[in-house]
């Protein structure tokens, strides 16, 4: 059986841990750790805390990770990037800084894999525009990547997340 990596990133209240949750077939653990780089730990925001999930897709075991909040990103980025087959980055739309998490997101991640879905949430917030400023946004930075509104409740929605990171890493294989 092959094994994959996942991995979940985006702002806080986004959708990730509801995902992950609607979707593991395994009990959804979470880890804090100390921040290695943070020699005295007194606040909550010097631990790092990070999210797996597990499913089973046509044969193969796919480890799921959802990345700690983006300030402690970097800290772990190499370590959690490391094997992963794609990354999904979770928007949330209804925050009026919604293009600017997708683009320090992207920033973060593009170089260490290029295989990324970019999951919309909360588009019954806010049903203006839907995906267009998004897709308008990505042409105008070249971005070619696959764009969906999801509802991460549902598990037929992050399902489809699922679905297309794999056949896009099938094609990049077969290429």
């Amino acid at each position: 059986m092959n094994q994959n990596k996942i991995i979940f990133t985006g702002p806080s209240g986004a959708g990730k841990t509801t995902a992950l949750q609607n979707l593991s077939d395994i009990a959804h653990l979470s880890l804090c750790v100390a921040d290695p780089s943070i020699e005295t730990r007194k606040h909550a925001d010097q631990v790092i805390s990070i999210e797996n999930g597990q499913i089973q897709f046509n044969g193969a075991e796919i480890d799921l990770y959802i990345t700690p909040i983006l300030a402690q990103i970097e800290v772990s980025l190499s370590v959690l990037s490391e094997d992963a087959i794609a990354t999904v980055i979770f928007i949330h739309h209804a925050q009026k800084s919604a293009l600017a998490e997708l683009e320090n997101y992207l920033k973060l991640f593009i170089d260490h894999t290029d295989n990324i879905v970019i999951a919309v949430t909360h588009v019954d917030q806010d049903s203006q525009q839907l995906l267009k400023k998004y897709r308008n946004w990505m042409l105008m930075r070249s971005y070619r990547m696959p764009i969906f509104a999801i509802d991460p409740r549902k598990k037929q929605d992050v399902e489809l997340l699922i679905e297309t990171v794999m056949a896009r890493e099938l094609i990049k294989n077969a290429e």
